[in-house]
């Protein structure tokens, strides 16, 4: 029951879901020009991460997940979408980025 509740809930609040993950893109993508792995940079891709699992509804989406994620923003189709919403070369930095937050060892 408790699982319905929450998945009636973010279907209530679906536009303001879509616009908040387009505000943390929006903050990711701002300036391309600064370092993937800085600390600020890091801290957005957090924030991210921490939104999106959120969103799951406590569902395990798996230890490849993030890397089927990041592969996406490197295939042609998506980056032509994400390049056109968030401006050239976006789909590979979010891509850079999100490997160094889940690869930085």
């Amino acid at each position: 029951a408790e699982l319905m509740d929450r998945q009636e809930e973010l279907a209530e609040n679906k536009d303001d879901i879509i616009k908040k993950n387009d505000e943390l893109f929006s903050k990711l993508t701002a300036d391309l020009n600064k370092d993937a792995a800085s600390e600020e940079i890091q801290a957005i891709v957090g924030e991210i991460v921490a939104f999106t699992n959120e969103m799951m509804i406590g569902a395990d989406a798996g230890t490849g997940y993030w890397d089927t994620v990041i592969s996406a923003y490197s295939n042609d189709t998506a980056a032509g979408i994400t390049d056109a919403k968030y401006g050239a070369g976006a789909s590979s930095y979010i891509a850079g980025a999100m490997q160094y937050y889940f690869h930085k060892e």
